[in-house]
Parts: structure tokens; sequence; C-alpha cells
């Protein structure tokens, strides 16, 4: 970025303090185009240049010689963000349109200061996949991170290791946090989920009024769970100052579906073109069955014709073994 202030006589250079980008404006200009995007860039490769070099103890190094440096090897970029996963996940296989939940703004409302975090919790009555949420900020841009884990935040509001992030210093203005850097939330019907906010550089807008637990929001799906703040990130909780994020959650209803059965039920229905010939007698599963004569079922139904047991063939009929032979079984 040299040459922005090339000639100038000095104390009278203003840099904006942003990096360029293309989807936000400065005091209502560009400061950025699709070839001038220092903040995608940033997002782009923040994986592969994280894995240039492991963290190990330097007392185990061998020494390199000096001038020698080592060149660091790229780690591939993921094609695709996890779904973020429960400790015993539900398979989703089919989930309906996009829709919202939003606590809209009212009564007492305001915006905070800079460097503040939220941490609120949903509950969800169904199974719901979470794509992003809508933030309304006070400027024209900020950065934000978001956490998530499942079951209640509390007791865990300083404890970082036991939190999942799934936006990572993510710039943005007001509106939703853009889904290629959100990694999306599912949660289980009948599972609460809590999720930890921390807006740096700017203030947001939030509600005041009600306290922690209250349902700030609700419908047939999914539940917002009034929740609290602290200063900075990972700080002590300000108990005194209970206030809700205004936000807007998008997500999807989603069906659970089982796997299929290893075995299927088998439609038990007698072959009436089967016959097992015995001196010049036809037996059929009709004479196999006639009469409800149980030693005939007994012996016929448990034995093979061609390396194939009866039972499979006169199916309906062998039901009626007497110890339990079942369709398809060829021994009781």
């Amino acid at each position: 970025m040299s040459g922005q202030c090339d000639n100038n006589d000095g104390g009278g250079c203003t840099r904006v303090q942003r990096f360029s980008n293309d989807e936000f404006l400065y005091n209502g200009k560009a400061i950025g185009n699709s070839r001038a995007d220092n903040a995608r860039q940033h997002s782009d490769v923040f994986a592969a240049v994280s894995a240039y070099y492991e963290c190990k103890d330097s007392s185990t190094d061998t020494p390199t010689t000096s001038g020698q440096t080592k060149t660091p090897t790229a780690q591939p970029l993921p094609t695709s963000s996890p779904i973020f996963t429960t400790d015993v996940p539900t398979i989703f296989k089919r989930c309906a349109d996009t829709k919202i939940l939003a606590n809209e703004r009212e009564g007492r409302s305001g915006k905070s200061s800079a460097g503040l975090s939220f941490i609120f919790k949903l509950e969800a009555i169904s199974d719901i996949i979470i794509d992003t949420i809508f933030l309304e900020f006070a400027e024209t841009a900020t950065t934000v991170s978001l956490w998530t884990k499942t079951g209640s935040y509390e007791g865990y509001e300083r404890d970082e290791t036991k939190w999942t992030n799934i936006v990572n210093g993510v710039a943005m203005g007001t509106g939703d946090i853009n889904k290629e850097y959100f990694t999306p939330v599912k949660i289980d019907k009948g599972t609460d989920q809590s999720f930890y906010l921390y807006v740096f550089g700017t203030s947001i807008y939030y509600k005041a009024g009600r306290n922690k637990g209250d349902v700030d929001a609700e419908n047939n799906d999914l539940k917002m769970i009034w929740g609290v703040n602290a200063s900075s990130k990972w700080n002590e909780v300000r108990s005194w100052k209970e206030q809700m994020v205004h936000t807007k959650i998008n997500y999807k209803v989603c069906k659970s579906e089982e796997p299929p059965s290893q075995n299927p039920t088998k439609l038990c229905v007698d072959d009436q073109s089967f016959t097992k010939s015995r001196g010049g007698r036809k037996r059929t599963c009709e004479y196999i069955g006639k009469g409800d004569k149980q030693w005939r079922l007994n012996k016929w139904c448990n034995k093979n014709k061609n390396g194939s047991p009866i039972s499979e063939a006169c199916c309906e009929t062998c039901k009626k073994c007497n110890c339990g032979a079942g369709c398809g079984k060829a021994q009781c």
C-alpha cells in the first residue's frame, strides 16, 4: 500500500481504516472492486497460511545452517464448510425452504459500545439447520466472530475451549453474515444450542428490558432465549446488563430419516407354481398346509428343493409352523 501518501508534506495524510473490498462503501464511496479486494484475499488464504509451520517445542528443533530458510508448504483449502454436528448427530436429508425467526427491536433498545460479546441460546422445536444470522450495526462496517456449543452457555462464558468457532473475523455491515463464511449449525429437535457473538470495532444494536432466560421470540420451530453480554471476548459476564442482540435467525426445517433396515421385511406370498413330487404325487404349498396338519407343516417347511428352503416358496403357509418358522427362513 505504499504510494498513497507519496509527495505529502507530512501530517495531513488520512488513511482509511478499512481493507479494500467490493461489498461496503466508506462515506458513500467505494473502497475496492472485484480486482482490489484485500478483505476477500485474507479470508481465502488464512487456512493455508496458518498451516505453514507446526507449533512444537523449540528445544527439540534441529538447528538450521545460517542463511537457510524453510520453504512453507501450502495446505489445500477446504472445498466446502463442514456442518457443525452435535455429539449424537441426526441424519437430515430433506430440508424445506429458508425461514426466519426475528426478535424485532421493541421497547427499550440502544446501541452498544465497541468490542462487546453477546451470548444467547436457541431451543429447537423441530430438526433445523441454521444457514446464517442477521445483525444490525450503527456504522457501515465492522468485524464479527461467532462461536456455538450444544446445550446451555451458563458456566462456559469464559471457556473458549468448550465452543466451536463458526464465523472467524468476517468483515461486514448491517445484514446477513455471508453464507460463504458461515458454518451451518445443525440442531436436533428438543436440543438447546448456545451462541457467543463478538463484535469488534463498532457498535451493534441490542434490546434491553427483559431478564436472562426469558423467551425473546418464538414460532413453531424455534425459540430464541434472552441472554447476557460481556466486555471484550471471553471476559466476565456483565450481570447487571442483561441485553439481547437484535438479530434474525435464517434456518431450514429438516426431516430426519433413519437409514434403511439391513433386514428388510420380505413380502410373504406363496409361490403358486411350486411343486415337489414324491412317488408321482405333487406336494404343493396348498397341500402342505391343507387341513392344518401340524406334523405335515413341520416336516415339509424345513426341507429343501434344489438347494432352496421350501419355506421360501411356501412362506405364507409355513408361517403356521408351530416351532416358529418365519417367512423366508429355512429352519424353525
